[in-house]
């Protein structure tokens, strides 16, 4: 009976012990989001929003036209993600002959790589319209 008693300590004091220094552990390469410097908290939120893209990616949920992906899709709705935070669309507009979001189509009217980009109706009418507002 004693030896039962003894092996029920001493497994719960190393069960406790283990778990102790899990916790300990995690809480040391895992602090609260609400302790980190307001730089860490950027550098944290957008490390997860890329990852988040990435596998709304896979999942075909994220059909940027630029790379890297835009983030304004996914921060919120937008009539690029069909008003659906997370998900964008953009390469649908352009198939479309419709301009993306205003991130993707700056990424693409700037485009050194896409000289065909850069003649896209939906950058022609943005200049066209700067040059308009510009002469008034």
């Amino acid at each position: 009976m004693v030896k039962k008693v003894l092996g029920l300590f001493v497994f719960f004091t190393l069960t406790g012990l283990s778990f102790s220094a899990g916790y300990f552990v995690y809480a040391h390469f895992n602090p609260k989001f609400a302790d980190l410097t307001p730089e860490e908290m950027y550098s944290t939120i957008t490390q997860d929003r890329a990852l988040a893209i990435k596998l709304a990616e896979k999942r075909g949920d994220y059909k940027c036209c630029i790379e890297p992906p835009c983030t304004m899709c996914y921060d919120g709705p937008t009539k690029w993600n069909y008003n659906q935070p997370g998900k964008c669309f953009c390469d649908d507009f352009i198939a479309r002959g419709e301009e993306p979001c205003p991130q993707c189509k700056k990424g693409v009217c700037s485009s050194t790589n896409h000289e065909d980009s850069k003649n896209s109706p939906y950058c022609l009418i943005n200049q066209t319209n700067s040059s308009k507002i510009n002469n008034n």
